[in-house]
């Protein structure tokens, strides 16, 4: 592979010419690990594209920069991807594409970048994230050059990542959380499997208990002794397919491990066999997601951490345990305890307890770990298999998810009655609401693991919590209305005189002082009397005067209406009238219409003969709108 820095990029010549590259432009490679912790090749090569010159130069940005980040399959993927797509828009757009070079003498490249990042989202679905995500690791490349001394880099380009990215970011499906119903389903297969996998591994630590020993000596036709061979960690390193018998020399136990000769082919069955043998002794894919499932439900804590464990993050202490955990994406590790109960929990319908689990999960790998050769810096969710070339090899769960191993096939295989889609990320989300819920909504103490902006994204928008929030919501709502519509209490003259009537008191939940000073007319605040002027929902502070009296009285609940106070509701009237000429009509709604509701249900309880007498003893004595003079002050500006 060429070194870095061995391409230098082609000249500039005039339009028309053709350019005179000094030698052929070779391929670009990478190595990265794999989903399963294997080596592997990304290849690029710039020659396929008529502009190799601008290729090249990405292409050695994106080598560097894979050296030095050290980044997933998948990124390093993207990286090329991106400069790919970015190759083809060039070679269809640009007017001379094998001049492109990211440092040449004319400004022509920054144009052609930001219309390629523009032009992203057509070819994509609205709203995926896949056109942000190649525009940024385009100019991540850029600037990445940019960042070298020996390098130049065009005008333009520099002012273009100056800029912010214009290429929306889009937005990722988000799954929903199970319900309780489908969490509680899950957890109780997930302990019915894992105390099956006990059982079974006990049995079989009793069967190699009673075998007599190396089958070398004891011969290996016998189920015990092969038990025992596959439980030494040194001989299934040396390999102990090859020792198997031939199928005519194999015991009835051997064919029950496998099935009888008419249901399975003999090329076929010391396979089978050796993987029977295996997982009486080792742990399944199948036994860890169980562990997994209980992990996450006990925990809390996310798929990708539970499924980072290692043996090293796992410290018992005096109270509990200690798990240092690790969020890959968000590239933060930290460490939480979880104290172990004082009395044993019922497992199948109480809180699950992390030690306990932990220990048990500790015990069923205990063989797994030792062939890994590394028991220390094992993952805790360890698998053993049977590999086609029937060698035995021990791997994490994560490795080790074949299409048929992953957490819908586990789902399918147990019967279980669970939405889709099958991902196991929304056990987490249900544990997440669950928290939110138990503390009433706490964004602070709900997202104690990540950021309160990743709750609100990632987790608030979940079923569950938006029933909640929309109760809570509409609770708020119709208590802010009943407080807003609910106007003052009307009398007429019948209620008036029973006013001390302990049925009246009580209706009205008055005390016969207060209701003798209503008589009197000695809690008169203008157009309505008050129950209590030093408990007004207006005043800043509690016992002070109502501040707003009399112009919010036909919205507080303190208010009475007696048949005294017409002619001044009638003056109110016309003074609201007034200022409903006078303002803009959203203005008026906003300050003045609910009290001008209130105000007219309240004159639509008095006859037509009350109104006409209120209105002539205004005409009579001259009354005006007892109103304070700073009002008149304000309205009449």
């Amino acid at each position: 592979m060429p070194r870095l820095g061995d391409h230098k990029p082609a000249p500039m010549v005039s339009p028309g010419s053709t350019p005179t590259l000094p030698r052929t432009i070779g391929l670009r490679s990478v190595h990265t690990l794999g989903r399963r912790g294997e080596k592997v090749e990304v290849v690029l090569d710039p020659s396929l594209y008529s502009c190799k010159n601008l290729v090249a130069q990405l292409a050695d940005e994106w080598v560097a920069l894979i050296a030095v980040s050290q980044l997933s399959e998948a990124t390093t993927r993207d990286y090329r991807a991106a400069i790919i797509t970015f190759a083809e828009y060039v070679d269809q757009h640009a007017p001379s594409p094998e001049l492109c070079s990211l440092d040449g003498p004319r400004d022509d490249l920054a144009p052609i970048v930001y219309e390629y990042g523009r032009q992203l989202p057509r070819s994509y679905p609205p709203g995926s994230p896949r056109p942000h995500s190649l525009s940024s690791k385009l100019r991540a490349l850029i600037n990445f050059r940019l960042q070298r001394e020996d390098v130049d880099l065009q005008g333009g380009l520099r002012e273009l990542l100056a800029s912010r990215n214009r290429v929306p970011s889009g937005r990722t499906t988000e799954v929903d959380e199970f319900s309780r119903k489908e969490k509680a389903a899950l957890v109780r297969e997930a302990w019915a499997v894992v105390r099956a996998a006990e059982q079974r591994i006990r049995e079989g630590d009793q069967l190699v208990a009673a075998a007599k020993g190396h089958p070398d000596q004891h011969g290996w036709c016998d189920l015990g002794n092969l038990l025992w061979a596959v439980g030494q960690s040194e001989l299934i390193r040396e390999g102990i397919s090859t020792k198997l018998p031939p199928l005519a020399a194999w015991t009835e136990d051997m064919h029950a491990q496998v099935g009888s000769r008419s249901e399975i082919q003999a090329r076929y069955a010391r396979r089978f066999l050796l993987r029977s043998l295996v997982q009486t002794l080792y742990p399944t894919a199948d036994d860890m997601h169980a562990f997994r499932i209980l992990l996450i439900a006990a925990t809390g804590h996310s798929p990708e951490e539970i499924a980072g464990l290692c043996m090293s993050d796992v410290d018992f202490i005096q109270s509990g345990v200690r798990l240092t955990l690790t969020k890959r994406r968000a590239r933060r590790r930290g460490a939480r305890r979880f104290d172990e109960p004082e009395s044993a929990l019922h497992t199948e319908t109480g809180r699950i307890n992390v030690v306990d689990l932990l220990r048990r999960l500790i015990a069923i790998t205990e063989r797994a770990r030792a062939l890994t050769g590394a028991a220390e810096s094992a993952k805790l969710l360890l698998v053993t298999t049977v590999q086609p070339d029937l060698s035995v090899k021990t791997v994490p769960l994560q490795s080790a998810m074949s299409p048929k191993d992953r957490f819908h096939a586990w789902i399918e295989q147990h019967n279980l009655a669970i939405s889709e889609p099958h991902d196991i990320r929304r056990l987490r989300k249900s544990i997440k609401v669950e928290k939110a819920i138990a503390r009433k909504g706490s964004v602070d103490h709900v997202a104690d693991d990540h950021t309160p902006q990743t709750f609100l994204r990632n987790y608030a928008r979940g079923t569950t919590l938006r029933v909640v929030s929309g109760k809570l919501i509409t609770q708020a709502q119709h208590d802010w209305f009943d407080r807003a519509v609910s106007g003052p209490s009307v009398l007429d003259a019948e209620a008036e005189d029973n006013l001390k009537s302990p049925e009246s008191l009580d209706a009205l939940q008055l005390t016969r002082e207060q209701a003798t000073m209503i008589v009197e007319g000695a809690l008169n605040m203008g157009v309505c009397e008050c129950k209590d002027p030093y408990n007004s929902p207006f005043a800043k502070n509690a016992g002070d005067l109502c501040p707003t009296a009399p112009l919010s009285c036909l919205e507080c609940r303190n208010a009475i209406i007696l048949p005294s106070n017409l002619p001044q509701l009638l003056l109110y009237a016309d003074f609201l009238d007034g200022l409903r000429n006078r303002l803009s009509p959203p203005m008026f709604e906003a300050v003045w219409g609910q009290r001008r509701v209130n105000l007219l249900a309240a004159l639509s309880e008095r006859t037509p003969e009350d109104l006409d007498a209120a209105r002539q003893q205004i005409t009579v004595t001259g009354d005006r709108l007892q109103l304070p003079l700073a009002a008149y002050v304000e309205f009449n500006r």
